[in-house]
């Protein structure tokens, strides 16, 4: 009864009643109680207990195998359940759907999709019968690896053995489509779901738009979005931050804000991602007023700033020329304390004139440090060029550095990156040889 409500408190009592009063242990006794401590989390209870089963001379069952396998879920290490599951294999033990589907789910969780989807062929080797829980799982490892194709087969094959796909089986696939990158069987898979009359929830949605994000598809973005206001369904922070990015790619400002306004609206936590979007937005529009006041609306909402903040108002007011507005939010970067990336600090004093002597020696400096950290990003390294070059820097310990972070990077440069570079090795005022 205990392991039936969950109780695990309560069947670890009366498991260590059973002990201190001598009675003969049973697997059923055991088998209760790691369900129970499975059901209520504590997973290491649970394998602590599994563990002593043979100091009481009690052999496991499938039963408690699998309650086991299950535990390690929470523990967030694929190994262990791997482990336990070829144990019982060797041990020649008949292994059986439920025994899979523990197994195949623990992994699943615990970042072991490719050995979850191992397991899954192993079934189909062995023709042994999957049921929906071993669909489900097996479509959301292949969530986690971006194999939308596997994942539409297993959503086929569920249909052909009659099992009847639901939410989470279609939530998974649009997320497979996602890491995927194809938009089309994302919007595909929700048409086939209003085909046989399941309602999307707001984690479906959310996959899809982030598939017509990645996509470049903003209207399709927007259009799904407009969707789910006209259902009961919650719009979230993810939903929201999806559609401003997708906004951004194409430099749709006023969009991008609009959203930003419905957020605070229906009172939805507006994250510092989502702003970032927002502001970068405004920045290709080149809307510095518009970024400047996204910036109070941060503030108002309590959501903390970070280096694309500023990097993206300051490169709004710089394309403006406001420039001294991008000082102040430049100063006021510093005042908070805002780690810079690599590169960000320079640009920025670049981009804004900067010649405070103190100020630009400071930013070169640090940026020398932290360039002999190896495989710095193409980005960074073409914008300390251009900065060093701009603010006409003649610091040779960076030029070295930047020498040879280049030259064993130089292979992972974009043609774009490549054109930046040569324009600011070019333009650099000290010879780098």
């Amino acid at each position: 009864a205990c392991e039936k409500v969950g109780e695990w408190e309560k069947a670890s009592q009366l498991l260590g009643a059973i002990v201190r009063s001598n009675v003969e242990m049973h697997t059923i006794t055991f088998n209760a109680t790691i369900s129970a401590l499975e059901k209520g989390l504590q997973w290491e209870k649970a394998l602590q207990l599994f563990s002593s089963m043979p100091h009481y001379g009690v052999n496991s069952s499938l039963i408690t195998s699998s309650a086991a396998i299950s535990a390690f879920k929470e523990g967030g290490e694929w190994k262990k359940p791997l482990q336990l599951f070829w144990q019982l294999a060797c041990n020649k033990v008949k292994l059986n759907t439920i025994i899979f589907n523990a197994s195949m789910s623990a992994l699943e969780r615990c970042s072991g999709w490719k050995h979850a989807l191992q397991l899954y062929g192993i079934m189909a080797r062995d023709q042994m019968e999957p049921d929906a829980t071993t669909f489900i799982v097996a479509i959301s490892a292949c969530a986690k690896g971006g194999e939308w194709e596997a994942a539409l087969q297993l959503v086929n094959g569920m249909a052909q053995q009659n099992l009847q796909s639901n939410k989470v089986a279609f939530s998974a696939l649009v997320s497979a489509c996602v890491k995927g990158c194809v938009w089309e069987r994302a919007l595909e898979s929700l048409r086939e779901m209003a085909r046989i009359a399941l309602e999307p929830d707001s984690m479906t949605f959310n996959a899809a738009i982030s598939a017509c994000q990645k996509g470049g598809e903003w209207e399709k973005a927007l259009h799904l979005f407009n969707i789910m206001t006209h259902t009961s369904l919650q719009l979230d922070t993810i939903t929201c931050g999806a559609v401003i990015s997708s906004c951004e790619q194409e430099g749709q400002w006023e969009k991008a804000l609009h959203l930003c306004a419905m957020m605070a609206k229906i009172r939805a936590e507006m994250s510092t991602i989502s702003c970032n979007a927002a502001i970068r937005t405004c920045e290709r529009g080149e809307q510095w007023q518009q970024a400047l006041d996204m910036l109070m609306v941060m503030q108002q909402a309590a959501v903390v700033p970070d280096a694309i903040t500023f990097s993206a108002a300051i490169a709004a007011c710089q394309k403006h020329g406001q420039l001294q507005h991008g000082l102040q939010l430049l100063w006021d970067a510093e005042n908070l304390g805002i780690e810079w990336a690599l590169s960000s600090l320079p640009w920025a004093l670049a981009s804004l004139s900067v010649r405070d002597p103190e100020s630009v020696h400071a930013s070169f400096v640090d940026a020398t440090l932290r360039l002999r950290i190896p495989a710095q990003l193409p980005a960074d390294l073409c914008m300390l060029w251009w900065s060093s070059s701009m603010l006409s820097i003649e610091n040779p310990h960076l030029l070295f550095e930047l020498c040879e972070q280049t030259s064993s990077r130089i292979s992972r440069f974009h043609l774009q990156e490549l054109v930046s570079l040569a324009w600011g090795v070019a333009s650099s005022s000290t010879d780098s040889d």
